[in-house]
């Protein structure tokens, strides 16, 4: 995951080998939280949005817990991705 200088963010999502680019309008903190969304058309069928959204959760000051859901042609799967730790 890498946060630009502008509040944007990438994120990597190994499983869709897909990577997810955040504007940061697309990101809202709520207390010790963060929720990424981003959407986009189904490539397969123009008529379904695709949704990613990643929810970040600061369990201290060097380290963060992420949830990851995405809704691809409308197949719905969560997981979590582990913690992450502050460099």
């Amino acid at each position: 995951m890498i946060i630009d200088e502008k509040g944007g963010m990438t994120y990597q999502d190994t499983k869709g080998n897909k990577q997810l680019i955040f504007d940061s309008i697309a990101i809202v903190k709520l207390g010790d939280s963060y929720t990424a969304t981003y959407t986009e058309k189904n490539p397969d069928d123009s008529s379904i949005t695709d949704t990613y959204t990643l929810v970040i959760k600061f369990d201290s000051e060097s380290q963060a817990s992420i949830n990851y859901t995405k809704s691809v042609a409308n197949n719905t799967s969560t997981g979590e991705n582990g913690i992450f730790k502050r460099q």
